[in-house]
Formats: C-alpha cells, sequence, structure tokens
C-alpha cells in the first residue's frame, strides 16, 4: 500500500527509530509500512500520523498533491523553538482512588477526546517542540487535569495536574492512562493481560493498599496516557 509516512517524516528530519518510538512501536514496523509491506490499517493510520502531527489523511498517497501540514517543518529548516502551545486545563477532578465527578459541560467522543469551550478552566502554556518531541504528543492532542486521592501514591498526588495525550488511547506498553472505568474518572497504571480473551486489562494502583481490578477491554474508555505531571512545591 502506497503512502506518504517517509515523506513526512524525512519532512521532519527524524529517522525511523525516532518515529517508531513515538509511535509505540518498532523502526522494522514503521520500515514496513513505509515500503507497503504491511498493510496500513486504521489503528496504524491513528497512531502514526498521532506521532508524527497530521492527520490520517495525509498519509494517503492522493494527498501529495496538496501542501504538507503547516505543522511539518520543511527539510533543512530548524523548528521554532520559541513556538508556544496552549493547553487547556479541564474542569473535571480525576479521583485517583474512588472516581472524580465530571464537569456538567465536558464530554469526550469515541476517540477519547473533545470537550466544550466552557468546560475550560484555565490554560497553560508549554514550548509546542517539548510537548511534540519530548512529551510525544501532538500539541492539538493534550490536555490537562487535577488530579486527587492516595492510589498513585507516591507517584501522584492530590493536586497533581497530568498532562494527557488524548491521541494515545492504547496501553501498549503499559502505563499510567486517565480512564472511566464505569465508576468515573481516574487515573491508573493500565496494561493488557497477555492472551486473555475477551481481551483485558489489569487496572492496578502505585500504593499497594489499593487493590489491583480488572476489565474487558470494551469496558473501559480510555481518555489517554498520562505523559507529564506538575507538583506544587
Amino acid at each position: 500500500m502506497k503512502n506518504r509516512i517517509k515523506e513526512l517524516r524525512t519532512s521532519l528530519g527524524i529517522s525511523q527509530q525516532r518515529l517508531a518510538d513515538l509511535a509505540k512501536t518498532s523502526s522494522q514496523q514503521i520500515g514496513n509500512l513505509e515500503r507497503g509491506d504491511r498493510k496500513l490499517s486504521h489503528e496504524w493510520m491513528e497512531r502514526v500520523s498521532s506521532a508524527l502531527g497530521v492527520s490520517p489523511s495525509d498519509l494517503l498517497p492522493d494527498s501529495t498533491t496538496t501542501p504538507l501540514p503547516s505543522n511539518v517543518v520543511a527539510i533543512g529548516r530548524k523548528p521554532n523553538m520559541d513556538a508556544v502551545t496552549t493547553v487547556p486545563e479541564i474542569d473535571v477532578r480525576a479521583g485517583m482512588g474512588g472516581g472524580g465527578e465530571a464537569g456538567v459541560d465536558y464530554w469526550y467522543d469515541d476517540n477519547g477526546n473533545g470537550y466544550q469551550r466552557d468546560a475550560v478552566k484555565e490554560q497553560w502554556q508549554f514550548p509546542t517542540e517539548h510537548i511534540r518531541v519530548k512529551l510525544g504528543t501532538p500539541p492539538e492532542k493534550a490536555v490537562i487535569i487535577e488530579v486527587e486521592g492516595d492510589s498513585m501514591s507516591p507517584t501522584l498526588l492530590t493536586g497533581d495536574h497530568v498532562m494527557i495525550n488524548t491521541g494515545d488511547t492504547r496501553p501498549s506498553p503499559p502505563g499510567i492512562f486517565a480512564i472511566n472505568d464505569g465508576l468515573g474518572l481516574v487515573v491508573k497504571r493500565l496494561e493488557f493481560i497477555p492472551h486473555s480473551d475477551p481481551l483485558t486489562c489489569r487496572v492496578s494502583s502505585d500504593n499497594k493498599l489499593h487493590t489491583d481490578y480488572e476489565r474487558s477491554a470494551e469496558e473501559l474508555q480510555v481518555i489517554g496516557r498520562v505523559v507529564w505531571f506538575g507538583r506544587r512545591v
């Protein structure tokens, strides 16, 4: 399957290995996709386009006549290190224990992202390159929420703020995610249980006083992967 992955990757000036790291895969898989040796499924389109900071349609060969997206850095041009991205803090508190209550005007779409403007309580500013490169997160996919509870102690404490990559909703590799487990919005460690049928996830806490539990992948609404946290001194 012909695609524009290599074109966009080289325009950004990044290696196959760097793209693989951002897409949570191997450089061999990226090579297979670029050569068309592996089917560019919907899942792969979402993962690779998110890592490149472009839309999935930009990966298709029939888009070669259109200009490269504005957030793709042309070959030989240094990224704008002064660029700043405003990241919205959503008016919802993630309960790391019993589950947080979402704001009245707050909602997620089927892809685990999206919010109403009047649900934004604060605006945070970060260097765009830091979000995109250091945190491996497309700037437009980043949101921030405040957390509470002790189940992720000492990793996360009440009052901490976490940045979520809403474009990364698959716990492979395992990590800390914001999820809706049916009881509320929680921040927990999440990983797939190998060979489970149906596919099941283990939801665990860093505080061992809290009991781990399991949910089928269909039961969990994964909001996104936690990629950064901030704490008041």
